[in-house]
C-alpha cells in the first residue's frame, strides 16, 4: 500500500498522507451509513471496514485488485471543483495519475 491514501465517501473525495491518518479521521458509523472506497496512490483497492470495537480499518483487498483509471477518474472530477490553485481543464485531462495524486496532496484532509 503506497500513500497518500484516498477515501471516496458520498460524493467527496478526501486525501490522506497515511493510512492511519484515513483510520482515524473516519467515524465508524459514516462508514456504515455510506458506502466507501478507498485507493492507495497507485490504484489498489483497499477494504474500509469496522472493527468489532467500532474502529475504522482499512486494508487491501484480497487478491490484490489495481484500478488506476478509476482513481484517476475520481481525482480528475475533484480537481474540476476546487475554488484556488485550480490547474486546467486541459491539464487535469491530460496528467498522468502519478501527477495528479501529487496535486491532491495540496488540499489533503489530514
Amino acid at each position: 500500500m503506497k500513500p497518500p491514501i484516498f477515501v471516496y465517501l458520498d460524493g467527496t473525495l478526501d486525501v490522506f498522507s497515511t493510512k492511519e491518518k484515513a483510520e482515524a479521521y473516519n467515524e465508524a458509523q459514516t462508514i456504515a451509513e455510506y458506502k466507501a472506497v478507498a485507493y492507495d496512490s497507485e490504484g489498489l483497492i483497499l477494504e474500509v471496514s469496522i472493527a468489532h470495537d467500532s474502529f475504522v480499518t482499512i486494508n487491501p483487498v484480497i487478491p490484490p485488485v489495481k484500478k488506476p483509471e478509476e482513481l484517476r477518474e475520481l481525482i480528475q472530477s475533484s480537481l474540476k471543483l476546487w475554488k484556488r490553485n485550480r490547474p486546467s481543464d486541459e491539464w487535469i485531462k491530460q496528467a498522468p495519475l502519478h501527477e495528479l495524486v501529487a496535486k491532491t496532496l495540496e488540499f489533503k484532509t489530514q
